[in-house]
């Protein structure tokens, strides 16, 4: 991979990573529209959460530019009241870059070092403090790169664990980043929400079989 996409790589996972909203509680995701999957009209590619897990409808932004979307609880994007052994239970999200160039490429290893400097744990941090941000694990597993980190910033609602895993893949020809993270009130083992990370992955690569890319390493 040549020095441009290189740069261009880690630019395009910064902005995903950086892409951060203001995240609800369970109570602010009653009366939300859901529904199990959705196909997004900009990049064509087909959101598919978990099995207990539904797109807000009303989260979702589709520009030329970048897409986004927000995943819960199927039930409480209804208002029905849930268990807190219910296990879909955290807030997922997806975010999409604009097309990439022919020869970028998710790499592993400039995906690591991008995340061991300062601006990488910036790119991860809600605050944008990389001092705030501690990456417990990171691999690449299939198409995908999966990273484990503690977010400490501060949590404007007060309500997210400061723990969550994220992945990197590349999707029909654009950077598709998908993160779990639980809630502070439902907290989640670490096992758990690396199972629905890696669930949420699969089945947002069976949704789009066809457009998968495979990850090169240099």
């Amino acid at each position: 991979m040549v020095l441009g996409s290189r740069i261009y790589l880690t630019l395009c996972v910064a902005m995903l990573c950086g892409c951060q909203i203001a995240l609800p509680s369970l109570p602010d995701l009653a009366g939300a529209a859901g529904t199990s999957s959705v196909t997004l009209s900009q990049s064509g590619i087909t959101l598919r959460p978990p099995k207990g897990y539904c797109v807000d409808t009303k989260s979702l932004r589709d520009t030329s530019d970048s897409e986004f979307a927000l995943m819960a609880n199927c039930k409480a994007l209804k208002g029905r009241r849930i268990s807190p052994d219910d296990p879909a239970i955290a807030v997922l999200t997806a975010s999409i870059s604009a097309p990439v160039s022919g020869d970028a490429a998710v790499d592993p290893k400039i995906l690591a070092e991008f995340f061991a400097t300062d601006t990488g744990r910036a790119a991860l941090a809600r605050s944008g403090d990389a001092s705030k941000v501690t990456v417990l694990d990171s691999f690449a597993q299939a198409d995908a790169y999966y990273l484990h980190a503690l977010d400490r910033s501060p949590n404007p609602i007060g309500n997210l664990s400061p723990e969550y895993w994220r992945t990197i893949t590349m999707i029909k020809g654009r950077i598709v980043t998908l993160t779990v993270t639980p809630f502070t009130a439902y907290p989640l083992t670490t096992a758990q929400i690396k199972k629905q990370i890696t669930n949420f992955t699969q089945d947002m690569a069976e949704a789009n079989l066809e457009q998968r890319e495979v990850i090169v390493s240099e």
